[in-house]
């Protein structure tokens, strides 16, 4: 990505901050696919509050 930072109009800063955002949530929910222990958790702490 870095190739692309002498460009900075706004729509490119944009587009960058958007895929690194969809890049983060991709990586989040192959942790939680590979760990289906996750569900669990998430499903107790539903019943707690």
């Amino acid at each position: 990505m870095s190739e692309f930072e002498f460009l900075t109009p706004p729509l490119i800063k944009e587009i960058l901050e958007q895929q690194r955002i969809m890049l983060e949530i991709h990586q989040a929910l192959m942790e939680v696919l590979s760990k289906p222990v996750v569900i669990c958790r998430e499903e107790k702490e539903a019943k707690n509050d």
